[in-house]
Parts: structure tokens; C-alpha cells; sequence
């Protein structure tokens, strides 16, 4: 079969809405008349450059998160990425959100689709679809926005996706993709339930002979853009499942594994490579009904609990209290049917009440939003609502509960769907029902907040540019310089506290699954700060009064001087702790915390502050710290002996020290954390014992390998999954906080002993910056020292942008160390020059207190001043 050419255009919804007359191009004029006569400065102007690859299913996830000085979301954009019992969220649709001051919703009831008693939504490109799931009326319906009617809509017949912008449409018997066969069913086996992520297509295939009723998950890998005939049917990696009248309600990814979730209460994750089960199906009731992708984690809408579980790769947990009851309800077999995203908020439908619930991340509390019902009066007398009633006519006493069908987010307001038990259409039967109130069931509600803003987003093969810009009297969207959506708002009014900065590639949607090729913000600001080691600062000042004194005067001269950033040292290369820790068994100062007296000051003075960890470093040659009580995580000289430095590849290693930088960030909410020493020791070394056996396990799934290049693999590998694991765990609940680690440069990024494959983190999102050391004197490279130091920064910028690295590249400025020291301030001024020329965005000097008697020359020179203007 020869490949057929790509194309990438407008999807056929897309096409279709057009014909309805709501077209892109009408909102490009109006939004350009708009903006001329807005001519206010942005109050927040982003604009992101990415290259999503290969459309293989993936939700798209955050482009950027905005927050205030005190850590609050204040705006973000990205791609929902939800499954609610029936259709996928629209993976094309761009959200752009502020949260607003006050949630104050304005509701409109639409007009009823159909005489059903209950409807499901879904949306694509630039068309809202409802459709009963039970019931003879069959069809689509689509939201004409000029008349605010539905409109039956026959071309479409089933919830297909795009992919690579062509349709991806699966039926019982075939799956299509753009017109051409994927998959063909073989002969006495129907297709069902669907989903399609990381190029790999998982049905449901059932057998429909009764003497073989065999029910199965099988993923099969395809891909649009590979060359091949129709997958063979039995070519996929199957999972059979416990009975033949078990079938998929929800399905999700994180990361590049897919979850099915089932009616009898089996969850499954594939990763690729084959099926596990998570959650065995067994004799109570556990069922998940939707999931959606939140920050870094999967969220699983549950039954009869009506509460949410999460997944973070590993395991399921259980979130009690996500959401709250409603008062004067039963908590028994309540569901968590629906999840969506809107204003940057989480929102949950709950059966049996009709209740729809919104988690603001800000306050971490719930608020009821609304019941989208107003009858009958909450009772916990029975479970479900005209339980009794119901009985006297019906043997099913449920039937007449309170779903939220669909909660869908499309251009400014959040669409919300009701249904009954089964949607089918009213009998009259159900007398207490009469006089209008069963039409509340399949009802349709606009809710809207201000401030709500989302746009249909063609298919792009390669980079493509978003433009969202905030100013008082406008929100706008833009792709490629074309304007996609606009809408009009009042920010004063709106806005809880400016925006003050961005972090990119992450916020509520989920991780950015793409590379990141630029990025920029009005909010951008250069990073300039200085670690500071408070044993040097205080001295042989002996009271906390003068050492207080002392940390007042420094921070005052880290403002004069233009610094933004003060880096103390919290814990120590010999495993002590600067700050009384429940982890860290040695404290530098008992009856003192200077780092709580620190970030108190700095923020009075508007200084951001990033605690400095030693992370893997206790001591040398001789373990201390936490070695002392486990020495078995150290590494060890070739002869076995333990030495002081953790091992990264001790996975309970890991975990503490994860704990450790974690208790630092919750306790005393920094706006960022350094971390220094991660990486392995520049000498020969040998792993802990268990990493040791971790490795020979790695090297025999890799027969034939060479050795060293494989245990060099490893190392690099374990040293990510600590990177990884400290970037998930700080940012869980500060998804803000900034993540910098200190490196050498990028000889370090690949076969180097230390291991330190940076680059991989920068593109992944682990961390936000790389201080790149600029230990480069006459002493340790003679006359050609600028030299070098350019050629370092210089190469550690382009290698960040050859991976599509997020992290900014900043350098550390040595004063004094080990490689040498500067002569004069003007070396400072050489330095800082040549930084910028190389293409850094920002410097920190090592350290404050070497810094302090070149201040005076630096500050009359304007040395500073002059870094700040050339880098922004």
C-alpha cells in the first residue's frame, strides 16, 4: 500500500460549523475591530512556540500557569484531557483562563434537544453536540449559536476523534482513519468501547458466538504516519477480562500509559507493552466512571463512594472528602460521574443529587456550586431522590436519581447536561413528575464566569505559536499570528492580584506533552541572586538579635545591589540541617530557625527565596548524616568501603531525600529550591548494594550490551528518577515553585562519571533552571579564561535548545572557591558581559559573603544594571 500524503486542515466538525455559520474568520473581524480600540498595556502577554510531533493520540496538556507574588493560580492555558462514561474531551480546543475575584456564575437554561429524559454533550472544533444514550431518538444534535436551538445533525453518527486532523471513526465491525481501513473485526467478534493514546488504539473486542462469549482489551500500535496495510486483528497485546458482560465506562493516560476502567470494577493500565491489573474486579461494587488529567496526577470519578481517587503511575489512592456531600443527603452509593476543567478550577458532577461541585487549588477547599435540580428537597430519609415514589410504580427505586451527564467547557462557559437513571422518554406513569418537573431531567444549562476564553485549534504539523494576552478590557487567543477567540472583561475588577510569574509547560491541565521551542512573557524578568551560607554571615555573632541584625543588613544590600534572589544553604555537604528538621537528625542552630527569620524578611522586601540542598552529598570520604544511620545507601569505593554520598540509585534513598526538600517547601513556601551536589561523585565509585542488583537486572534485559555503556545508562537513568521524583513531589501541592540544580556544564550532560543528564530534565520539565558553574580563572585555564567560560555558557545554551529544553540557563559567578577567586570588580563586569553574549538569562554569585567587598565598585559601575538590559 503506498502511503497516502498527511493533510492537515480543518476537521470535519470544524467544516461543518462553518456551514452553520460560526466560522473562525467571523471571529478574527470582530476581534480585530475589538482590539483597535484596546489599546491598554497586557497585563499578562504569553506566547509559547511548540512542536507537539506526532499526533498520536496524546492529551496536549499546560502551556503555561500564571500566579501572583503569593503562589495563587491567577491565569493559565492548555488542553483538557477528560473521558466522562461515554465521549473524550476535545483534545484540539485551547483554554485560556483567569481566575476571577468572585465565582459568581451567570446560568441560562437552553432549550430542551429532544422529549429524552437525559442527554450527553460533547464537543469538536467549533460544534456542541448532545445526544440521548437511552432512548429511540438516536441522533446528533448540534447547538446552533445564531438561534440558540438544536438542530438534528445527521452527518455525524459517532463520537470520532481527530488525529493528525483527519477523522479517527471506529464502528463495530471496522476502524477508519481518514477514509482508509485501520482495523477490519474478525469474522464473529464486534469492536466497542475505544480510545486511542501514545500510538497505541485499545478496544474492546467482544466474541459474539454464544458458546464463546470471550470479552477482551487489546491495544493495538498504529499510527497515521507509518507505512502499513490494516492492522491485523490479532496482532494486539490482549487482557481478557473477568466476564462477558464487563465493558469499559472511562479511559485515561498519564504519561504513555493508557487506563480502562470497567462496569464491574477492574481498572487496567497498559504501558505499551503489556496489560496490569491495578484494581481486580470483584464482589463490591467499585466503579469509575470518568478521568481527567490534573496537574501531574489522573483522577478517577468513583463509585459508591462519589468520591475521586488518583493515580500517579504507580498506585491508586483514595481522596476522601474530593468532593464533600451535599447537606442533608445520604452518603451511600453516591457517583462521581463527570470531571472537567473550567477557570482553572476542578469541577465534579455527582449522582444522585444532581450536585456539581468546584475545587479552587488556590484555597485547596470545595465549594458547592450548584444542584441543577430544585426538586425534591433534599432528604437523607432515602438514598436517591423520589425513592419512594418510584417504588409504588416501579420495581427499580433508583430510576429517578439526578445525573450530571457531561460538564464541557466551549467558548466561554461550561456546558452541563442532566439525565435520569436510564434517559429513556417520560411515562406517565410517574405522576409526581408531572406538570413539567420530568423536563428537568435531559436539560442543558450554560453556565458562564468571566473571564473564560477557549478556541477550536487546527492540527499544525511541526512548531506552532499560541498568543494569549490578558489586557484590562480583553482576553484574546492567537495561533500563528491568526486571532482564534476573543472576549471582553473588566481585569480590574476581575483579578484577585496581578500576575507576577510564569512557569512553563505545566499548571492545572496537566504536563505539556511536546517540546517546548520558545517562550516568552511580558512577566519575564532575569534571574540575579547569591548563595549565602549563614555560618559566614553570622560569624562569631553569638545572639539571635545580632544574627538577625546581620540577615537585615544583607537582604537591604541585596536590594540596592538589583539582586531578586537570596539562595541559603539549608542543608549541608556533611548531611547537617540549617533549619530544625523532623528528617535531619543534626541541626546547625537548636534553638533557632534562621531560614523561617529569612524568608519572613525577603518577603517584605520582595526577594524570591531558594533553599540550597547538599542532596546527595554527606561529607567525603567518610559517611555522615543519614549515612550514619543508613549505611547502606552509600555509595562505595571500588574495595566496598561506604562513603559519604548517597547513592541515587537506593530507591528508599530517593524517597528521603524527596522528604526532606519537600518539608522545606511546605513549611516555609518558597518561591523556588537549588539543588546542588545532584549528582554522583567525580571518582570511581561502586552503587549501594540493592543498586547493584538493580543494575544486573538491567544488564540482563540487555544481552550482549557493553557493560560500561550500559551501567552508564543506569546511572544517568537513576539520577532522572530522582530529579523526577523531587520535581513531583515539591511541586504537588506548589505548582508554582521553581526547581534550579547546580551543574558544571555540559560535558557533565552525557558519559560523564557524575551523571547528571541535565538536558533530559530541562526538555521533560524537572526543573526550571541550570546554574551553570563559571569557575574559570587565570589559575585553572591561564590567559584564555573568558574563553572558556563563554565556550561553557555558550555550549550549554545551544544544548538546552537543541533538546527543546524549558530550563532557563543562568551561571554561577565564583567570587572565591576552590578553582580560584577574582582579582578585582571589573572581572565581575568581564563576566557578566561575556554571559550575556552567550545567551544565559540570568547569574548568581558564590557567594554573598566573598561578594560583599566588591559591592561598592559593582553598584557605582552599574555592572548589574548594564547584565539586566542586554539579557532581557
Amino acid at each position: 500500500m503506498t502511503k497516502r500524503p498527511i493533510i492537515f486542515a480543518l476537521s470535519l466538525a470544524m467544516f461543518l460549523a462553518a456551514r452553520e455559520g460560526v466560522s473562525n474568520s467571523q471571529e478574527v473581524d470582530q476581534g480585530s475591530r475589538f482590539e483597535q480600540a484596546d489599546t491598554g498595556v497586557p497585563i499578562l502577554d504569553v506566547t509559547v512556540q511548540v512542536d507537539f510531533g506526532e499526533d498520536l493520540g496524546q492529551n496536549f496538556g499546560s502551556l503555561f500557569e500564571a500566579y501572583d507574588n503569593e503562589g495563587n493560580v491567577i491565569a493559565g492555558a492548555g488542553f483538557l484531557g477528560a473521558y466522562n462514561t461515554q465521549p473524550r474531551s476535545d483534545r484540539g480546543r485551547l483554554h485560556f483562563f483567569i481566575k476571577p475575584k468572585q465565582v459568581a456564575y451567570t446560568v441560562e437554561s437552553l432549550p430542551r434537544v429532544n422529549d429524552n429524559t437525559g442527554i450527553y454533550l460533547s464537543s469538536s472544533g467549533e460544534s456542541l453536540h448532545a445526544r440521548t444514550r437511552n432512548g429511540r431518538d438516536a441522533h446528533f444534535y448540534l447547538l446552533d449559536q445564531k438561534s440558540n436551538t438544536w438542530q438534528v445533525d445527521d452527518r455525524v453518527t459517532s463520537y470520532d476523534i481527530n488525529v493528525a486532523g483527519e477523522p479517527l471513526q471506529v464502528s463495530t465491525d471496522k476502524v477508519i482513519h481518514a477514509g482508509e481501513p485501520v482495523l477490519v473485526a474478525q469474522e464473529n467478534t464486534r469492536l466497542l468501547e475505544n480510545y486511542y493514546a501514545a500510538g497505541q488504539l485499545v478496544l474492546r473486542v467482544q466474541d459474539t458466538v454464544e458458546s464463546d462469549r470471550s470479552n477482551r482489551l487489546v491495544a493495538y500500535h498504529w499510527s497515521p504516519y507509518e507505512d502499513h496495510d490494516a492492522i491485523a486483528s490479532s496482532d494486539g497485546v490482549a487482557i481478557t477480562l473477568r466476564s462477558h458482560r464487563e465493558f469499559v465506562y472511562a479511559f485515561g493516560q498519564l504519561d504513555r500509559e493508557i487506563l480502562a476502567a470497567t462496569n464491574t470494577g477492574g481498572v487496567y493500565a497498559f504501558d505499551g507493552k503489556a496489560w496490569k491489573v491495578i484494581v481486580e474486579p470483584g464482589p463490591h461494587s467499585y466503579q469509575v466512571y470518568t478521568m481527567l488529567n490534573y496537574y501531574d496526577r489522573l483522577l478517577l470519578g468513583h463509585y459508591p463512594t462519589g468520591e475521586l481517587y488518583e493515580y500517579d503511575g504507580q498506585q491508586l489512592r483514595h481522596l476522601p472528602g474530593w468532593p464533600p456531600v451535599m447537606p442533608g443527603v445520604s452518603n451511600h452509593a453516591r457517583e462521581a460521574q463527570t470531571l472537567t476543567i473550567y477557570g482553572g478550577d476542578l469541577y465534579v458532577g455527582v449522582w444522585p443529587w444532581g450536585e456539581v461541585w468546584r475545587r479552587d487549588h488556590n484555597d485547596a477547599t470545595w465549594q458547592f456550586a450548584r444542584r441543577m435540580f430544585d426538586h425534591p428537597e433534599p432528604t437523607d430519609a432515602t438514598i436517591h431522590p423520589y425513592e419512594n415514589e418510584t417504588k409504588a410504580v416501579d420495581p427499580v427505586a433508583n430510576l429517578w436519581g439526578q445525573r450530571i451527564t457531561s460538564l464541557v467547557p466551549f467558548g466561554e462557559s461550561l456546558y452541563v447536561s442532566t439525565s435520569s437513571k436510564a434517559g429513556p422518554e417520560f411515562d406517565p406513569k410517574f405522576e409526581f413528575l408531572a406538570d413539567g418537573k420530568w423536563k428537568d431531567y435531559g436539560r442543558v444549562y450554560r453556565l458562564t464566569l468571566p473571564g473564560q476564553l477557549s478556541a477550536a485549534i487546527p492540527w499544525r504539523e511541526g512548531p506552532t505559536t499560541f498568543r494569549c494576552t490578558l489586557t484590562n478590557h480583553q482576553m484574546t487567543i492567537r495561533q500563528d499570528g491568526i486571532l482564534k477567540a476573543t472576549t471582553s472583561v473588566n481585569a480590574d475588577k476581575l483579578l484577585v492580584a496581578p500576575p507576577s510569574r510564569i512557569a512553563w509547560g505545566r499548571g492545572v491541565y496537566g504536563q505539556l506533552d511536546g517540546d517546548m521551542i520558545s517562550r516568552h512573557s511580558n512577566l519575564d524578568r532575569p534571574y540575579l541572586g547569591a548563595y549565602l551560607n549563614f555560618s559566614r554571615l553570622f560569624a562569631s555573632l553569638k545572639t539571635t538579635a545580632e544574627r538577625e541584625r546581620a540577615m537585615d543588613v544583607a537582604l537591604d544590600r541585596f536590594c540596592s545591589s538589583g539582586l531578586n534572589t537570596v539562595m541559603p544553604y539549608v542543608t549541608s555537604s556533611s548531611g547537617s540541617a540549617a533549619y530544625p528538621s523532623n528528617l535531619i537528625a543534626e541541626h546547625q542552630y537548636n534553638d533557632w530557625d534562621p531560614l523561617a527569620y529569612l524568608t519572613t524578611a525577603a518577603r517584605e522586601r520582595e526577594l524570591n527565596v531558594y533553599p540550597v540542598f547538599c542532596v546527595l552529598s554527606c561529607s567525603y570520604d567518610e559517611p555522615r548524616g543519614i549515612l550514619l544511620k543508613h549505611p547502606d545507601w552509600a555509595l562505595r569505593t571500588p574495595e566496598g568501603k561506604p562513603e559519604g554520598h548517597i547513592s541515587p540509585a537506593n530507591a528508599n534513598a530517593r524517597l528521603w531525600i524527596t522528604e526532606v526538600i519537600d518539608e522545606v517547601v511546605q513549611r516555609y513556601r518558597p518561591e523556588g529550591v537549588m539543588l546542588d551536589y545532584l549528582r554522583y561523585c567525580n571518582r570511581p565509585t561502586r552503587l549501594d548494594a540493592r543498586g547493584e542488583a538493580a543494575l544486573k537486572d538491567f544488564e540482563t534485559q540487555h544481552p550482549g550490551d557493553d557493560a560500561k555503556v550500559l551501567e552508564q545508562h543506569f546511572r544517568e537513568q537513576e539520577l532522572t528518577k530522582l530529579a523526577r521524583s523531587i520535581s513531583r513531589a515539591a511541586r504537588r501541592n506548589r505548582p508554582d515553585l521553581q526547581v534550579a540544580i547546580y551543574s558544571w556544564g555540559p560535558h557533565v550532560a552525557r558519559n560523564h562519571r557524575v551523571a547528571q543528564a541535565w538536558p533530559d530534565w530541562s526538555r521533560k520539565g524537572y526543573v526550571d533552571m541550570v546554574n551553570i558553574s563559571g569557575y574559570c580563572y587565570p589559575d585553572n585555564y591561564g590567559e584564555r579564561y573568558l574563553d572558556v567560560f563563554s565556550s561553557r555558557l555558550g555550549e550549554a545554551v545551544r544544548l538546552n535548545q537543541s533538546v527543546h529544553g524549558r530550563a532557563d540557563i543562568t551561571f554561577c559567578l565564583g567570587v572565591v572557591t576552590s578553582h580560584g577567586k577574582i582579582q578585582s570588580a571589573n572581572w565581575i563586569d568581564d563576566y557578566l558581559t561575556r554571559a550575556a553574549a552567550a545567551g544565559v538569562s540570568g547569574a548568581a554569585l558564590f557567594t554573598w559573603s566573598s561578594a560583599v567587598p566588591f559591592l561598592d565598585e559593582v553598584d557605582a559601575g552599574g555592572y548589574v544594571a548594564r547584565f539586566v538590559q542586554a539579557v532581557k
